[in-house]
């Protein structure tokens, strides 16, 4: 796994076709309905008592235990516990060439350092343990995340393990996917559901309040017995104005670097930039920022967007796009739409709203879209597409769809977002319609844990909620999505 080895299925320099091949319900007859511990004690893998717990139990071999990639990345697996419980250590498989000092840390899910431990004494492969100097608690229902620095790269990366549709559970712990960063802070980069095998020792039981965090994970579910619902979610739990965007209190100062960025792991941090950004280059990173315009359009390209606004202003391209691309806690407002994305992209903790629609024209607007291919995930975000429609054929599309108009549509999972009640034909559009050139066999489609707003027509859009689901296909999910009334919503 190597960010600058990552290959877009939407094909390069094709962004004013995309834009322009936004296909929507105007016209279109879419196919169905859709405490900072620390401890210096490491060890060979954990022996494991019966009161201890860990993901990955029997200490399995990765089947890729050294990954090519040599540079310096921090690994994780983000898990949470059916009971309250405490983490004593952390895990992690290590091949012969995965050389250096390796440190083990714990994050809450507000991206917060609670536990950190250097793994000393190891053995020269295999599975590694550091004990905490003392348990950290963590509460059931909550997600967290584990992790280590690989200082020298070539870590375990098994692909297709790890992924909101393919969850491991082992005991109480579930783990939801691994994640990576070749920055400072925690791991939230995901690539092809890769797992990297990190664990936790975990003791189940009442525990002391753990450290405090602001987003609750969905608990592993099924849906409810027929004629039951659950209570209505809440919505307010949603990102929007007052969880995205530049965090309050930071003092921006005036971007004075490249509106072309080529340089390798680029960092620009509390600016405020005033031109659009092309990045063409891997690992840029863009935190507590305002700016316009941001295009990934590269092969050898990518970025990552946090606690950031973005305003796409008038244009007819997106505010983000278009591969490689990973965005948390950030406002994107403005442009035709907001976030487009062929392949490669992590849209999490995000509020997509407020699109620009050029007086007079046809255009087609969408919140989320991609039109072809794969490894997307976009997660815990409130998605809008509030146009209004125009004499001239202009309007929504929708807060979010997929159309396989380039590419194939594989690996794509909506999962635990909120989407606002739109003029558009339909909420979602979730890739199956056969009269495109990719569009008979979408694979690998999850939809999960979505709440849908009903809004003045009862419908979330003016046709529906959610169209061309593709029941049925290989790895296609649809599971414990409702309305905002708490109703279960089937596809």
């Amino acid at each position: 796994m190597r960010v600058n080895s990552r290959r877009s299925h939407t094909p390069t320099r094709r962004r004013m076709a995309l834009v322009r091949l936004l296909t929507g319900a105007m016209g279109l007859a879419l196919v169905g309905s859709a405490a900072m511990a620390t401890s210096h004690q490491s060890s060979d893998a954990y022996a494991e008592s019966p009161t201890n717990q860990t993901i990955w139990q029997g200490n399995p071999t990765p089947k890729n235990p050294a990954d090519s990639d040599t540079s310096s990345v921090e690994l994780g697996t983000v898990f949470a516990s059916s009971e309250n419980g405490t983490v004593s250590g952390i895990q992690f498989y290590k091949s012969a060439q995965n050389t250096g000092t390796h440190t083990g840390k714990l994050w809450n899910s507000d991206g917060k350092q609670i536990a950190s431990v250097t793994f000393n004494g190891e053995t020269a492969s295999g599975w590694q343990t550091a004990s905490l100097s003392s348990p950290v608690a963590v509460a059931k229902g909550q997600k967290y995340t584990v992790s280590y620095n690989a200082p020298n790269g070539q870590y375990a990366d098994d692909t297709g393990v790890l992924s909101p549709g393919k969850t491991i559970t082992s005991g109480s712990l579930t783990a939801y996917s691994g994640v990576y960063t070749y920055g400072a802070g925690m791991p939230n980069q995901t690539w092809m559901d890769s797992s990297y095998y990190v664990d936790v020792v975990f003791k189940a039981g009442e525990a002391a309040t753990p450290p405090a965090t602001t987003t609750p994970v969905d608990p592993v579910v099924t849906d409810p017995a027929p004629g039951t619902d659950p209570p209505p979610p809440a919505t307010t739990s949603f990102p929007g104005p007052s969880n995205t965007g530049v965090p309050a209190g930071v003092a921006l100062t005036p971007y004075s670097g490249p509106c072309t960025i080529t340089t390798p792991n680029t960092v620009i941090d509390a600016k405020a930039i005033s031109c659009d950004l092309v990045i063409a280059a891997p690992n840029v990173q863009i935190s507590r920022s305002t700016t316009k315009h941001i295009d990934s359009d590269s092969d050898s390209a990518s970025v990552s967007i946090t606690d950031s606004e973005v305003d796409g202003g008038t244009s007819e391209t997106p505010a983000v796009g278009y591969s490689n691309i990973t965005m948390k806690r950030v406002n994107v407002h403005g442009a035709r739409v907001s976030v487009l994305c062929g392949s490669n992209c992590s849209i999490s903790d995000s509020w997509l709203h407020s699109q620009y629609m050029a007086p007079g024209s046809d255009w087609h607007v969408n919140g989320y879209v991609s039109n072809g291919g794969s490894n997307v995930l976009v997660q815990h975000n409130t998605i809008a597409c509030d146009v209004q429609d125009n004499s001239n054929g202009g309007g929504c599309t929708g807060p979010a769809a997929s159309f396989g108009d380039f590419a194939p549509l594989s690996n794509i999972t909506y999962d635990n977002n909120l989407f606002v009640a739109s003029p558009g034909g339909y909420c979602l559009a979730a890739g199956l319609n056969p009269s495109k050139p990719y569009g008979s066999n979408p694979t690998g489609i999850v939809v999960t844990n979505n709440v849908f707003q009903r809004g003045n027509n009862g419908k979330c859009g003016a046709f529906g909620a959610a169209t061309s689901f593709p029941a049925g296909g290989s790895g296609n999910v649809w599971s414990n999505n409702s309305w905002d009334d708490g109703k279960i919503l089937n596809p």
